[in-house]
């Protein structure tokens, strides 16, 4: 019963997990990229960015998915061990603040690729004309 229940509880923080840096990474790109026009040229169909937002997205998702990881343990130690270690709500404290970092973590790091391609190709090429 504790596994199922422990299930549930990471599927219901990965999807509220999920649409958080779903959400926030495509703003952060709508921003950090001001070279051509996001949402219109996802509009008009334009395959390019479909597949750079696609990998932006997927590589925010992998580090909160790889963030998880402890914080089902977390939760498993906390259920499985009645007095012992800290208190659920000093541990629940400490999985917001973990999850919080990957997710602060996860923005930073695609901005950061983001900002890294563009001073790279910038010289001889317009990363965000050659999407148009």
């Amino acid at each position: 019963m504790l596994a199922f229940l422990l299930g549930i509880v990471k599927l219901f923080v990965s999807a509220l997990a999920a649409v958080v840096v779903v959400f926030v990474t495509y703003k952060v790109f709508i921003k950090a990229n001001t070279d051509f026009d996001e949402e219109l040229e996802l509009k008009r169909g334009n395959v390019a960015v479909g597949l750079l937002v696609t990998a932006l997205l997927l590589g925010s998702a992998n580090i909160i998915q790889n963030a998880l990881t402890p914080l089902t343990h977390l939760l498993l130690f906390s259920l499985q061990s009645e007095g012992a270690g800290p208190s659920r709500g000093k541990l629940a404290l400490y999985a917001a603040a973990h999850l919080s970092m990957a997710f602060l973590m996860a923005v930073v790091a695609m901005s950061f690729s983001l900002r890294v391609f563009g001073r790279l190709t910038r010289s001889y090429m317009k990363a965000g004309k050659e999407l148009e």
